[in-house]
């Protein structure tokens, strides 16, 4: 393990500061996070229910910070992304997205955190993109000059 990785006793979107007055005006990069995700249980907590995900991570901030957990604590609307997996018996979920701020008039910080996945599944991994593929869901409409011509005399 490198030793500019510091070990922490658990990754949050805060875990290199809190976003600053900056992320109000414009968006910015906050963290990228891969790692595996093994397990989690809700725990409560003072502004409602949060996740705690077990497994062992690894993030980055944008200035080339890293630090490494076996927690991860993330919103619910990112953490319901990758929940039915580990219901569904998944032992060692590869999970990896950056994070970045935008600004917004929701709430009171002036800003909302964005999620965007590092690597994509493939389809033959995951049921829901296997599934749009049969329903033609994910292909992309042709262009009106791209359309096949029409047989003459029809």
């Amino acid at each position: 393990m490198s030793a500019d990785i510091s070990i922490e006793r658990k990754l949050t979107f805060q875990t290199f500061g809190k976003p600053s007055a900056k992320n109000k005006e414009q968006a910015l990069p906050v963290m990228d996070i891969i790692g595996f995700a093994d397990s989690y249980k809700i725990e409560k907590g003072t502004y409602g229910d949060y996740p705690i995900v077990y497994g062992d991570f690894l993030a980055r901030s944008p200035s080339g910070e890293q630090a490494r957990a076996g927690k991860l604590i993330v919103p619910m609307f990112v953490f319901d992304m990758f929940r039915s997996a580990l219901d569904a018996g998944e032992t060692r979920l590869e999970v990896g997205f950056s994070v970045s701020t935008r600004p917004s008039e929701k709430g009171n910080s002036g800003y909302e955190y964005v999620v965007q996945p590092l690597f994509q599944p493939k389809p033959e991994d995951d049921p829901l993109l296997k599934l749009a593929g049969r329903a033609k869901l994910l292909a992309s409409p042709k262009a009106k000059d791209e359309e096949e011509p029409k047989p003459k005399g029809k």
